[in-house]
């Protein structure tokens, strides 16, 4: 992709993460510095504008995601930085967070590909109970996080979503993992 068109992308985003979806199409025509034809010659309709700022945003999230996947020793870490991130997500990007995870859990399904790939590559070393039906614990995990996080905070989403599918060398490291340092 051009670095043209990953510009107007991340500024797109920047927009709407700063202003919420509640502006009109003059209003982003004027934060984005390009006019009301343009928008409509891009995206026709709001809707299209919305749909193609949360298919930014899942990018962003499974980009950084990425990111830190790429210090993690195992499986279990990238699943807590999943969970970290959507709870920064709850958190800092409520809006966005709404409209993809709390309105419908098939908005998750960017997700999924990611969540099965981390158990399969763990499984094989030991880490994950090998009784869980993969497919199954899957939306349990994604659906379960977002539950947590959004009706119940006080629940222990690590020890919910997490503990169900270790297995005992699993639950071991986990213990092991100094969650502080991971936040960092």
């Amino acid at each position: 992709m051009s670095l043209s068109k990953e510009r107007k992308k991340q500024e797109l985003l920047d927009f709407f993460l700063k202003n919420g979806f509640s502006k009109s199409i003059e209003e982003i025509a004027d934060g984005l510095h390009i006019t009301t034809r343009t928008i409509f010659n891009r995206y026709k309709t709001i809707a299209n504008i919305e749909t193609e700022v949360l298919d930014i945003w899942r990018e962003e999230i499974e980009r950084r995601l990425n990111d830190k996947f790429e210090y993690c020793n195992h499986g279990i870490e990238k699943l807590l930085f999943i969970i970290f991130e959507l709870k920064r997500c709850h958190q800092k990007e409520n809006e966005f967070f709404k409209r993809v995870f709390q309105r419908d859990i098939k908005g998750c399904r960017f997700l999924d590909t990611i969540v099965y790939n981390i158990i399969i590559s763990e499984y094989r070393r030991g880490y994950f109970n090998e009784f869980i039906d993969k497919k199954s614990y899957i939306p349990f995990f994604l659906h379960n996080v977002i539950y947590y996080l959004t009706e119940n905070p006080a629940i222990d989403v690590i020890v919910f979503a997490l503990y169900p599918i270790l297995s005992e060398r699993g639950c071991e490291l986990l213990r092991d993992i100094d969650i502080d340092i991971l936040l960092e």
